[in-house]
């Protein structure tokens, strides 16, 4: 580890997004501009966070929870045809042998 490896890590926060819940959004935004650079988001924001939205610092990552919903993927396979095969079933139904798409990957 040189000196280097010792600058970039020294400036790395961790910060959940919940401590942030109970100020509004100019002391927010204040405190965030105060103290970093940088905002990235490590995990999918669920719907009980409220997300961060700020220009100043760059946020980077899913800011809002659809984002990283089951139907947002499938929109975005449905889109690029690309992704892993995929099938809607109505809750409820019972499949009774594996769906042809699916065929490819069976398991021996």
């Amino acid at each position: 580890r040189g000196p280097l490896s010792i600058l970039i890590f020294c400036c790395l926060d961790l910060l959940r997004c919940e401590s942030l819940n109970g100020l509004d959004s100019a002391s927010c935004s204040r405190l965030l501009n105060k103290n970093y650079s940088l905002l990235v988001s490590m995990a999918p924001l669920s719907h009980e966070i409220q997300p961060v939205t700020s220009v100043r610092p760059q946020h980077m990552g899913p800011a809002i929870a659809e984002v990283s919903s089951v139907w947002f993927k499938l929109w975005l396979y449905s889109e690029l045809n690309a992704g892993p095969p995929s099938l809607l079933v109505v809750k409820g139904t019972r499949l009774k042998k594996l769906p042809a798409v699916f065929h490819p990957y069976r398991w021996p």
